[in-house]
C-alpha cells in the first residue's frame, strides 16, 4: 500500500521533470542551431573577405603592369625626343 501511495506521489512529479528535460533540452539545441549559424557566417565572412583580398592582389598588379608599361612608352618617348 505504502508502494502504491508512494508512486502515485512520483507519477505527478514525472510528467513534470520529463516536460522539464525536454524544454531544456530543445532550448539546448536552439542555442547550438545559433551556434552553428553563427560559424558559419563567420567562415562564410572570413571566405569572402579572403577572396576579396586577392582580387585586390591581383588589381595592384594589374595597375603596378600598367603603370610600368606607361612609364616605359613615357621613357622611350623622350629617348626619341
Amino acid at each position: 500500500m505504502q508502494l502504491e501511495l508512494e508512486n502515485e506521489r512520483l507519477k505527478h512529479f514525472l510528467p513534470d521533470r520529463y516536460t522539464e528535460i525536454r524544454l531544456r533540452d530543445k532550448q539546448l539545441q536552439e542555442r547550438l542551431s545559433r551556434y552553428e549559424c553563427a560559424i558559419v557566417d563567420y567562415e562564410n565572412e572570413k571566405k569572402s573577405m579572403s577572396e576579396a583580398f586577392k582580387q585586390k592582389d591581383l588589381d595592384v598588379q594589374f595597375i603596378k603592369a600598367k603603370y610600368e608599361e606607361s612609364n616605359g612608352l613615357w621613357h622611350n618617348e623622350n629617348l626619341e625626343k
